[in-house]
């Protein structure tokens, strides 16, 4: 029963992700978005690489 609760607070929790998603491709702010999370990918991959190399 609780996996059914769990099941239900992921979907509730992807249609609020593509409800954001819709928002910030109709606000032409696509781009800009995009490249935050390149940014955000970018500085994951090397706090990665620092942590390995310590």
């Amino acid at each position: 029963m609780k996996l059914r609760s769990f099941d239900g607070q992921i979907r509730a929790i992807m249609d609020d992700v593509l409800d954001f998603v819709d928002i910030v491709a109709d606000s032409e702010l696509e781009g800009a978005f995009v490249w935050l999370l390149r940014l955000v990918g970018l500085l994951a991959v090397l706090s990665g690489l620092g942590l390995w190399l310590l």
